[in-house]
């Protein structure tokens, strides 16, 4: 009985901390598969954070990831 009573303690712990966990933010990922460097740009639109600092250079064959500016949409009380 003490086994199951440890058991069903430690999965109702787990799934407490599963439901209150905040979910990852967006990570946005550019890739470059061409044989040549590229210079993405980025372009908020008006009021919004400009990302990377607008644009960066980007080596051939390689990728750069960063964190997406959460929105109105993304807060809890918005869906």
């Amino acid at each position: 009985m003490a086994a199951s009573s440890l058991t069903l303690f430690t999965t109702l712990s787990i799934m407490a901390v599963l439901v209150k966990a905040d979910p990852p933010g967006l990570i946005l990922t550019i890739v470059n598969n061409c044989p040549f460097p590229i210079w993405p740009a980025i372009q908020p639109n008006a009021g919004h954070p400009v990302l990377e600092s607008g644009g960066f250079f980007l080596p051939s064959l390689s990728h750069r990831s960063f964190p997406a500016p959460a929105t109105p949409c993304e807060e809890p009380d918005h869906h």
